[in-house]
């Protein structure tokens, strides 16, 4: 789905937007009246998620706090809805030592999470409640962080991190579908920290003050199941393609990298590969000469494991890096004090 940045013609869908937006507070009143049921879990639980539909830098947020709780000797569960996936109930992407689903059984950023956070485990269950219980009691789980949560209110959480990025994060400030919001963005009034990737707080008028962190994307390298990338950066050609919500910020990270992108392709979001998509990348490389194939590490744990790919395909890893490490510390550790 294509999310506007204009007011025109999304105007067609605004009246689906008011009807849209009066279901998502009248859900929102009966959680905060007590009219909703919220579990609670025996542990403390983070919620990472975001108010509008499309990427926000939220996996590698999460990631980022993951090896945050690690450093302090926290064994932590990542608990995720694993879109995408064909399975159902709860499922065990990763015990923290080793990686028990793939891709379709747990779904891509889970999987993908699994393989970033060695010593981390990653639950999948719709049911989050049941599955961080399961977490809780299969694995001894000690803190829970709660992947995409912000709106899932039945399930009680103790921190709620909220993730921005880039100046064009409202889009034209609509409900769905005629907009990105998810929610008014008022309820962010129900945040306690806002985190900001690629952009700065002082670019986005959101309304409310919060604890905050600016974090940027940082490129750990070029890698495939073999081994890393070599060769000066300035002689790569590429063809990069990724199914991403918004994939040039993906293609702008690559260049970064002193690639010369020749092509890029967009697949849209969590977009299960075929054969024909591997044999028509194969083709655009051929055709504009390039050196490699370069993708997201989401996409990677879709195809790597399905597909003998040649070893000039590879994946770009990435990580979220606060601008202030230090502040950003400090800050985490006075949001946390009370429930570790």
């Amino acid at each position: 789905m294509r999310y506007f940045q204009h007011k025109w013609p999304a105007v067609l869908l605004w009246p689906l937007s008011q009807i849209y937006g009066a279901v998502v507070q009248h859900r929102n009143r009966a959680y905060e009246r007590g009219k909703g049921r919220i579990n609670r879990l025996d542990v403390p639980v983070i919620s990472i998620g975001n108010i509008t539909v499309g990427g926000t830098g939220k996996t590698p947020t999460t990631l980022y706090l993951a090896h945050w709780l690690q450093a302090r000797a926290k064994k932590v569960c990542i608990l995720s809805r694993g879109y995408g996936r064909t399975s159902s109930g709860t499922v065990l992407v990763s015990d923290g030592e080793r990686i028990h689903a793939n891709a379709q059984e747990g779904g891509d950023e889970p999987v993908m999470m699994a393989r970033q956070a060695p010593g981390v485990a990653v639950v999948v269950d719709a049911n989050r409640h049941r599955g961080g219980a399961w977490a809780c009691r299969q694995l001894h789980a000690e803190v829970i962080l709660l992947d995409d949560g912000f709106q899932h209110r039945q399930l009680h959480r103790d921190v709620d991190v909220v993730t921005f990025k880039g100046k064009e994060t409202f889009g034209n400030g609509w409900l769905l579908p005629a907009g990105p919001l998810r929610e008014p963005l008022h309820n962010l009034a129900r945040a306690d920290l806002f985190w900001f990737n690629e952009v700065r707080a002082a670019d986005l008028k959101i309304g409310f003050v919060r604890p905050s962190i600016e974090a940027r994307i940082v490129a750990q390298g070029l890698r495939n199941e073999t081994a890393p990338a070599s060769g000066k950066a300035g002689s790569r050609r590429a063809i990069v393609f990724c199914g991403l919500a918004h994939p040039y910020g993906f293609v702008q990270t690559v260049q970064s990298q002193g690639i010369d992108v020749r092509h890029w392709r967009s697949f849209k979001d969590h977009h299960r590969y075929r054969q024909r998509d591997i044999e028509e990348l194969e083709s655009v490389k051929t055709h504009y000469r390039a050196d490699m194939i370069i993708t997201t590490l989401k996409d990677w744990v879709k195809i790597a494991p399905v597909f003998d790919l040649p070893p000039y395909w590879y994946c770009l890893e990435i990580t979220i890096q606060p601008e202030d490490v230090r502040s950003a510390d400090t800050l985490l550790s006075n949001l946390c004090s009370g429930i570790l």
